[in-house]
């Protein structure tokens, strides 16, 4: 018990970069922006941003957005439940006070949407395999192989922490642009997806989104059932 106990802090000082730089790498939101907006309903954790504008960090496109006809929202949707479910099938929506329902500009969004494609899969561990087929060239690679074999214990599992991560990481990076792009995505059991959202408002603009009601239609992945869960925008007390 002791040994494994002794493993903990090396596991620790391992883990802990990789996973921050994970969160780092795959956050949807633009930096600083604060998800102060949450709810949970059947099976979908939901989060928003109603001051996404603010923490744009362009400062170019900030005084863009402030055209009231266009209302950027940064959103995060997680499925806590236990069965798979599809987001992006229907358009979110942004319900107003007045009964009025903005749609997503797909012009603007889909031209401000993040393009990811993951990268090729790598040879893994075959590079081992040539160093043998070195080894039996060259004699000299023989004593730097049986190194590497050697120290394996000490080598492989940061590596297989590491490849998993990066792989982890990229799926995350997916999702999160096909559903900016608006494209249905699927959310097994504690994943999700999410980015800024620009809804078009047509009329007269809100005067603030304190009063409206973000809207996110989901499908049930096994029975096709649809809801949506509904998040008010307005400030927590």
């Amino acid at each position: 018990m002791t040994r494994f106990q002794g493993l903990r802090l090396p596991v620790a000082l391992i883990l802990c970069p990789l996973l921050c730089l994970q969160a780092c790498a795959t956050s949807p939101v633009p930096p600083g922006s604060v998800l102060s907006r949450s709810v949970v309903e059947d099976m979908i954790e939901l989060r928003a941003d109603p001051e996404t504008a603010s923490h744009l960090p362009n400062a170019e496109e900030v005084a863009r957005l402030r055209d009231p006809r266009v209302i950027p929202v940064s959103v995060v949707i997680r499925n806590v439940g236990t069965r798979d479910v599809f987001v992006g099938s229907a358009p979110l929506g942004l319900q107003l006070s007045d009964g009025r329902l903005l749609p997503v500009a797909e012009s603007v969004q889909r031209a401000r949407a993040p393009a990811f494609e993951p990268e090729p899969e790598t040879g893994g561990l075959n590079w081992i395999g040539g160093l043998g087929q070195a080894a039996r060239e060259l004699p000299p690679v023989m004593v730097f192989l049986m190194v590497v074999v050697g120290t394996m214990p000490l080598w492989l599992p940061p590596y297989l922490i590491a490849r998993h991560v990066k792989r982890k990481s990229h799926e995350q990076r997916d999702r999160n642009a096909a559903l900016a792009q608006l494209a249905p995505v699927r959310l097994d059991t504690g994943q999700a997806a999410g980015g800024v959202f620009y809804f078009a408002v047509e009329g007269e603009p809100p005067a603030k989104l304190a009063t409206a009601t973000l809207i996110v239609p989901v499908r049930r992945a096994d029975t096709g059932e649809e809801h949506s869960v509904r998040l008010p925008l307005g400030k927590v007390e």
